[in-house]
Parts: C-alpha cells; sequence; structure tokens
C-alpha cells in the first residue's frame, strides 16, 4: 500500500511540472485595481542560466465589468559581472510590451478558466535569455480608461523555461 502511494505521489508531482521556475500572484485590493498601482516582482539573482518564456497570470471573479483588459508590461533586466574596479554599472535591459486580452466569447459571456474565479494565461512576445546572477524587475500596470478596475483579484508573473 506504501509503495502505491508513494509511487502515486511521485507521478503526480512529475505529472504537475510543466517547467515553471517562477510563479507567483499578488492578491488585488477589494476594492479593485487603481490605475496608479503598479504591481512589481523582483527576482533574486537567478542561479543558474536559462531561457525562460514569461506570461502574466491574471484572476478576476464575476464582478469585472468590462469585456477586455489593457496591460502595459515593462520588464527589466539587470546582469551581474561587474567586478572591482569598474566604473558602470552593467548596462540594464529594459523591454516594455502591451497586452490586450478580450475576456468574453462571442456571446459576451466571461471566459477564463475557473468557476468562483476565471483564470487567464497571457504570454509575453519574447523569451527571456537571463544569465547566472541576473537580477529581473518586472512591473504591470492596467491602461485601460476607467481609474478603478473592480473585480481584478491577483495578478501574477510565471516563467517557464523553454525547451529546445
Amino acid at each position: 500500500m506504501r509503495k502505491w502511494l508513494a509511487a502515486s505521489l511521485m507521478l503526480l508531482c512529475t505529472a504537475c511540472h510543466d517547467g515553471r521556475v517562477y510563479d507567483r500572484f499578488k492578491t488585488m485590493p477589494d476594492i479593485g485595481w487603481e490605475k496608479e498601482d503598479t504591481v512589481t516582482f523582483a527576482l533574486s539573482p537567478a542561479k543558474a542560466a536559462a531561457v525562460c518564456l514569461p506570461s502574466v497570470g491574471l484572476r478576476i471573479d464575476r464582478t469585472y465589468p468590462l469585456s477586455n483588459l489593457s496591460l502595459i508590461v515593462r520588464q527589466t533586466l539587470t546582469p551581474t559581472g561587474q567586478t572591482a574596479g569598474d566604473s558602470l554599472p552593467p548596462a540594464e535591459r529594459t523591454r516594455t510590451d502591451t497586452l490586450s486580452l478580450n475576456l468574453t466569447d462571442a456571446r459576451g459571456l466571461l471566459s477564463g478558466q475557473g468557476i468562483n474565479f476565471l483564470e487567464y494565461d497571457l504570454p509575453l512576445p519574447h523569451a527571456l535569455s537571463i544569465s547566472t546572477g541576473d537580477s529581473l524587475t518586472v512591473r504591470i500596470v492596467h491602461d485601460m480608461r476607467r481609474d478603478l478596475l473592480p473585480g481584478v483579484t491577483d495578478l501574477g508573473l510565471v516563467l517557464r523555461k523553454q525547451n529546445r
């Protein structure tokens, strides 16, 4: 019985792994997401080099009043490699992307995955090449006409290791 349970748990853990190297969500305030509120994810220096596919995770509830969402995602990769005596810090690389997501189907009903909360995965258009010791900061703001977006419950960042 124990061998069967251990084998089942090992199979379950292996089946759930999809190459995620980072997966964090931040809960939004109950009143909603204010336009001036920037959601920031600061990743500590990488322990190993990797090429990662970034995506933004979004969770909303059924009180979200609109049929779409537009996000501005700013990724800043700070490389390491500065040695003693260097007068300038290593150059940061910043990429800014605008993501537009239609949240409804043809009938106007919210179309995400889930029951009480709907979840969406928004892949960013470019892979990130991260070297050992690099740091990554990702800042996300919404780009909607409304200042307050009720119904946005969580916003996340997921990095998956790219298969070669």
